[in-house]
Order: C-alpha cells, then structure tokens, then sequence
C-alpha cells in the first residue's frame, strides 16, 4: 500500500463523529442557532400575513381581489422558500 494514500492523524477521515462537545470546534455556536430559528420565525410570521391578507381579499370576491390575493400568495411561498 502506498504511504501517501493512507490517511494519517490529522486528516478528517480518522477523526471521530462530532458529538456536540463545546470544545469541539466542528460544534456550531448556540447563538448561530438561535439567529437561525429567529429569523425562520420571522419569515414565517410574514408568510403569515401574506396568506391572511390574501384570505381577505378572497373573501371579497372580485376579480381585483382575487389577483391582488393571488399576489400575496406568491410572495408569501417567497418567504417560505428561502433556506
């Protein structure tokens, strides 16, 4: 076997699972987390309000509303589509 395809003690492929252990540098930050869920929970609640202004609208009838409705519901699946 080829010495210079045998991983060795630094390399990743040797290294253990991350098991969440804080000093692991491989463990994400909780404050990266909690900016993370932040923010989901903020597309979200506009989401939200997308799809409430738009069952308004709806409820309206109209042909105006229905594509004001319509509109909402396609920056609302915007909101929601973002990773």
């Amino acid at each position: 076997m080829n010495p210079q395809s045998v991983p060795g003690y630094g390399d990743s492929s040797t290294w253990a699972p991350c098991t969440g252990h804080p000093n692991d540098p491989r463990t994400p930050d909780n404050d990266d987390v909690g900016g993370k869920a932040a923010d989901l929970e903020w597309q979200m609640d506009k989401a939200q309000e997308c799809i409430d202004k738009a069952r308004g609208l709806l409820n309206l009838g109209d042909e105006a509303s229905v594509l004001a409705a319509e509109s909402l519901m396609v920056e609302a699946a915007g909101w929601l589509d973002n990773e």
